[in-house]
């Protein structure tokens, strides 16, 4: 449950200014006594103030990113169809489910390969630092690191596929 903006604000006001202030954990001990069942912590002043402090507001900030198209139906029939077959690759789900890419998928997808390669280029071990990622062998053996399963179980199954594309090695 969120604090509204009226109980945020006075917990500024509790804070104080000037030489008339308390500490976060006296804010915390007054604000939890007066409403005892929306309990908060120092850490909630503590990220109200600098917030204030920060943007001049007490509100929520807008979320960056792109929205979520998902609606609850649509999660339902998602989770559903997972249930009915945990081994369903996820382009298949997205496919049988109409979730489509964005339309500025692909620039941000370009935007964060250029992000990457300028910090490979600026450090070389960028890569061994950050990906954990060793081999792709395209012969029908697993890399497990890259396999997603959709079970509650322990999945004990190998799915065989085939590839159009020929038998490789990349290194990453």
């Amino acid at each position: 449950m969120s604090l509204s903006d009226t109980q945020r604000i006075e917990m500024l006001i509790l804070l104080g200014c000037g030489d008339k202030t308390r500490t976060q954990k006296q804010v915390c001990e007054i604000f939890n006594t007066k409403y005892p069942d929306r309990r908060i912590s120092q850490s909630t002043v503590s990220r109200l103030e600098n917030k204030f402090r920060e943007f001049g507001n007490v509100a929520d900030i807008p979320k960056s990113g792109r929205k979520r198209i998902l609606d609850d139906e649509q999660k339902l029939d998602i989770l559903l169809d997972i249930q009915d077959n945990p081994h369903k690759p996820t382009r298949q789900v997205a496919a049988d489910n109409d979730v489509k890419l964005n339309d500025d998928d692909p620039d941000r997808r370009l935007e964060f390969c250029e992000i990457m390669a300028n910090r490979c280029q600026d450090n070389p071990l960028f890569i061994k630092k950050n990906s954990d990622e060793a081999t792709f062998v395209i012969n029908g053996t697993v890399n497990k690191q890259n396999c997603r399963y959709w079970s509650t179980e322990n999945p004990h199954w190998v799915m065989e596929a085939n590839t159009q594309y020929s038998e490789k090695c990349r290194y990453i």
